[in-house]
């Protein structure tokens, strides 16, 4: 759906935005959309990464860390950006 979204925005702008402005201007454009398409190709295909348990015990991950920063469902240790286990 964004691909389809984005080349009608193109579209428009070929008929509409192209015509009026400098070729200098054009092609900046055309390279700056291309960019855009290439940078969301390369996120949308990463991985996410996942927080992952390294086969520490619970017990000695609570000596070592605050309790408010594990998790005792999943037994991993919560960082600041992660989210909850479901």
């Amino acid at each position: 759906m964004f691909y389809l979204i984005f080349v009608m925005m193109v579209a428009a702008k070929l008929t509409t935005v192209y015509p009026r402005q400098s070729v200098d201007l054009t092609r900046v454009s055309i390279v700056l959309d291309l960019l855009a398409i290439l940078l969301h190709l390369l996120l949308t295909c990463r991985d996410p990464g996942y927080i992952r348990n390294d086969g520490i015990e619970f017990m000695k991950l609570l000596e070592t860390f605050d309790p408010f920063s594990l998790c005792p469902d999943c037994e991993i240790i919560r960082t600041t950006r992660s989210r909850h286990c479901i």
